[in-house]
């Protein structure tokens, strides 16, 4: 009897003998359930050059996560390194199993993951090249509210985010396309005492001007003295009144 499966390519292979079917319908007319059949394994291209003797530099490329042991094997399978590769860590580096996942590279630039930094350290990177990365599991809005966190600084679609990665000292990021003036007058706004050229990126940041602080400028040379001030309606607290003023504080 003609089979009622449709032509839907998606391999399984089945039973002790991983025997292959096109899709679940077909594996199911040969008696198999869901709980006997598997994905194959990715397929990973492999060049056809001749890298015998290179130098051991393995790397992970493509959306397969396909592994190579040299850079000539990866190039020669077709993937261009900083586009389509990860660092892979050395065979012989002994990290713990913790997992306390970071991701790693430049701002803006292509990430990859490791399950712990000293991991992604033995891929070449460190501490101020990686942050942490959001957990898997963790709900959040999808909200693109972006947030830059630490000195590095870390980048998260939102406060939800960069809380579950268990990231501190989070600045709103000023959304792109805001219509301000080039002006600069810095000010300080909020409980992390986030840095903004002026009020109006600030305001675009979600912080109103009783948020925030005149910044003392960088060019100004006050005494090193802690003599604290408080000076206008938002309570902004100066080291000193050297510095109050130099910010125009009143």
């Amino acid at each position: 009897m003609p089979s009622s499966c449709g032509m839907i390519s998606s391999p399984l292979l089945c039973g002790s003998k991983q025997c292959p079917y096109a899709n679940e319908c077909i594996a199911s007319l040969a008696g198999y359930d869901s709980s006997q059949c598997t994905a194959p394994p990715p397929t990973c291209a492999v060049g056809d050059k001749d890298c015998e003797g290179e130098p051991a530099n393995p790397y992970t490329c493509g959306p397969n996560k396909c592994a190579y042991k040299t850079v000539c094997d990866a190039q020669s399978a077709g993937f261009d390194l900083g586009a389509d590769c990860c660092q892979d860590t050395r065979s012989n580096t002994a990290c713990t199993a913790d997992i306390a996942s970071v991701s790693c590279g430049p701002p803006g630039g292509k990430q990859c993951s490791y399950s712990n930094q000293c991991l992604a350290d033995s891929a070449g990177y460190n501490s101020n090249q990686c942050c942490n990365a959001v957990p898997d599991g963790i709900f959040c809005t999808a909200d693109f509210k972006p947030v830059e966190c630490g000195s590095i600084p870390c980048v998260y679609s939102n406060q939800c985010q960069a809380d579950a990665a268990g990231a501190t000292d989070c600045c709103a990021q000023v959304p792109e396309g805001v219509a301000c003036t080039a002006d600069s007058t810095p000010v300080t706004c909020g409980s992390e005492q986030c840095g903004y050229s002026n009020q109006c990126l600030a305001d675009a940041a979600g912080y109103s001007s009783d948020q925030c602080c005149n910044a003392v400028p960088n060019d100004v040379a006050c005494a090193a003295i802690y003599e604290p001030v408080t000076c206008g309606p938002s309570s902004c607290v100066y080291s000193s009144q050297c510095e109050a003023d130099a910010a125009g504080a009143t």
